[in-house]
């Protein structure tokens, strides 16, 4: 069972906030995070917006979800293979992902991925940025990705359905 904090106004962070067992931890709304947001075992989920210019970090299998826009940078720890799930990609803004390698996944759940929609993928980018760019037609996500000169190619990434009806972003 999940514990879920709804303070009914942006909840304001200026130290640690972490889901450390299979649980996990709800955020009813919105917040302002000038600390740490730490994923390292069960889902962290804020159901709104993530403001500020704290730490979002997912470390071990951890998961993290947002249910709007994410305005700080968001980390996979060294050898994480948790899962960054964004609900609404396609309409927010997300700054830049570090971290992303092999074994890590990002669940876009409003670009669709079902037996009438197959979604495609495009990298581009040099030197210490990417951009992933997910599209199903309708809906696209476009991903800042932090890494060094040619970390990310053409077979970077699979795509595959979420279990949602969204689409699985895995690293290879």
């Amino acid at each position: 069972m999940a514990l879920i904090v709804n303070t009914g106004f942006e909840t304001n962070d200026a130290g640690l906030i972490e889901s450390t067992n299979i649980g996990g931890l709800t955020i009813d709304g919105a917040i302002n995070d000038e600390g740490q947001m730490l994923a390292s075992a069960g889902l962290l989920q804020v159901t709104g917006s993530v403001d500020g210019y704290g730490a979002l970090e997912i470390s071990g299998n951890g998961r993290m979800e947002i249910g709007g826009y994410a305005n700080p940078d968001i980390e996979f720890a060294p050898g994480s293979t948790g899962t960054l799930i964004l609900d609404h990609g396609s309409t927010n803004y997300f700054n830049e992902i570090y971290g992303v390698v092999a074994g890590v996944h990002i669940d876009l759940r409003d670009v669709i991925d079902n037996s009438k929609t197959k979604p495609s993928s495009t990298i581009a980018g040099a030197l210490n940025e990417y951009t992933l760019t997910v599209t199903d037609g309708s809906h696209s996500v476009s991903l800042n990705l932090a890494g060094g000169a040619n970390t990310y190619g053409a077979k970077s990434f699979t795509l595959g359905a979420d279990g949602h009806g969204g689409t699985m972003v895995t690293a290879v």
